[in-house]
């Protein structure tokens, strides 16, 4: 336990290959340490590893299978590899067992905007602002979406939308824009 301390202060200060270290040796001392798998994952993430995050949060699942964190953290990783499909069925998995979770559905609706599914994200996207009006992030995935659908009036509904709502926010300021010049 005390060497996944450590790995979580090395981790937690930014210095991720002591973290990474750290947290290896305590996995060799011990290897059912799920907290410890997850930890790597993590600094692996940061390092830009995913390979070794997928396997290091694979781990941490047969351990804890229960852990939903684990999941969304490798559900992001496979968003990130690109893996669109797998990440997906970990979103969907995810947005069924915690409906109420924001960003467990902000991150299925990107996943859907990825694999092609405008309309599915387009009603993931909906039904999040239904239960969290005020969820910023999910404003501009929707514009976004939107724009890929070549439906610029309603992505520009969405960006003039937020921008009442939060007048200083640049990123529907500039996403207004773009979408104006195209």
């Amino acid at each position: 336990a005390y060497r996944v301390g450590l790995g979580e202060v090395w981790y937690k200060a930014g210095d991720i290959n002591n973290a990474i270290a750290v947290l290896q040796e305590a996995l060799r001392l011990d290897a059912n340490q799920s907290e410890a798998h997850q930890l790597l994952g993590a600094s692996f993430t940061q390092a830009g590893d995913f390979v070794a995050a997928v396997a290091s949060y694979q781990q941490a699942l047969v351990l804890d299978a229960t852990n939903h964190e684990v999941s969304n953290s490798l559900a992001v990783v496979y968003s990130n590899q690109g893996n669109f499909e797998a990440a997906q069925d970990i979103f969907l998995q995810l947005v069924q067992e915690f409906p109420q979770n924001l960003d467990y559905r902000l991150n299925l609706g990107v996943v859907q905007k990825e694999l092609g599914h405008s309309a599915l994200a387009v009603e993931t996207l909906q039904s999040l602002l239904e239960l969290a009006p005020n969820y910023i992030r999910a404003y501009f995935v929707l514009g976004k979406v939107y724009e890929a659908q070549g439906r610029g009036e309603d992505a520009g509904r969405i960006y003039v939308t937020a921008m009442k709502m939060w007048p200083n926010e640049v990123l529907f300021q500039n996403a207004l824009k773009e979408l104006k010049q195209n």
